[in-house]
């Protein structure tokens, strides 16, 4: 997992296996989740909120 600071938002990446899910948070939600590089984490996510590029 990475996190990376990108102005007003945070990147936050995860990966399982070949996958590597990445999520733009607020810093507000960052501190909330209490992400930290090494936590393990659950994902969890609605089909209509993928975006694929």
């Amino acid at each position: 997992m990475g996190i990376t600071d990108r102005g007003p938002y945070y990147e936050v990446s995860a990966g399982t296996g070949d996958v590597i899910f990445r999520v733009m948070l607020s810093k507000n939600n960052l501190f909330k989740l209490e992400l930290q590089k090494g936590k393990d984490i659950n994902i969890s996510i609605r089909s209509s909120a993928i975006h694929v590029f």
